[in-house]
């Protein structure tokens, strides 16, 4: 199951990177730019989803009452 994961997160990243490259590719007029700003949140989610999925967090609360998942450096 973590390969599928990890096969989908590269995707993303590929899909992502490919549309930072479009930047280089000259001028973009205001809805396109709209466009792609959607798409590049669209990336960021579900890299984040992907990621939440590989690496779950459950927010049990510590013996101090807090929600930290490890203890700060």
């Amino acid at each position: 199951m973590i390969e599928a994961y990890l096969e989908a997160y590269k995707v993303i990243g590929e899909l992502y990177t490919a549309e930072i490259k479009k930047l280089g590719g000259g001028t973009m007029t205001s809805d396109e730019l709209v466009v792609w700003t959607a798409r590049m949140d669209a990336f960021k989610e579900a890299e984040q989803a992907i990621f939440s999925l590989m690496y779950p967090q459950d927010n049990k609360k510590t013996d101090d009452g807090d929600t930290h998942q490890r203890p700060e450096k």
